[in-house]
């Protein structure tokens, strides 16, 4: 559903985007029909996007990628990835924090320690994923390089 406001001096609103000028509400229903033509390709909805959007923020940071690597080998206590990291608890716990918010986590406390473990184990094919892209641009790039000397 779209959701078209109009005001005055030819400023219009449709759908989250801005539209400026003299445009004929032919032009409006046009730019309308595109857009959900545009939009019936994409097999999930904003929300969700947003939603892989803050899974892939959490994982954007070496140390916490390098948490979740080591958990995918077992669960850890906090001390542990303390010693792993190199930096002081309070700074692995907000980075704990954030995998957990995201949902790759999960935790449970023993007495006065807390111990974590990977929420879903499919990660390491995320990494394997991410490695193979890695790879090929390392292949492509280095094949121009030959190419140009």
């Amino acid at each position: 559903m779209f959701h078209v406001f109009f005001s005055e001096g030819g400023i219009f609103f449709v759908d989250n985007i801005w539209l400026y000028g003299n445009i004929a509400i032919s032009d409006i229903e046009r730019f309308i029909m595109k857009t959900a033509k545009t939009r019936k390709r994409l097999r999930l909805s904003a929300a969700d996007y947003r939603a892989r959007a803050g899974v892939a923020n959490a994982l954007a940071n070496a140390n916490r990628l390098m948490i979740v690597e080591a958990l995918a080998r077992g669960e850890m206590c906090v001390c542990e990835m303390v010693e792993l990291l190199g930096c002081d608890q309070s700074t692995v716990s907000k980075h704990l924090a954030v995998l957990k918010n995201a949902g790759l986590v999960e935790d449970r406390r023993e007495g006065q320690w807390s111990y974590y473990r990977l929420a879903c184990p499919c990660l390491n094919d995320l990494f394997r994923c991410i490695e193979g892209v890695i790879s090929a641009k390392f292949r492509r790039e280095s094949g121009r390089a030959r190419g140009l000397g």
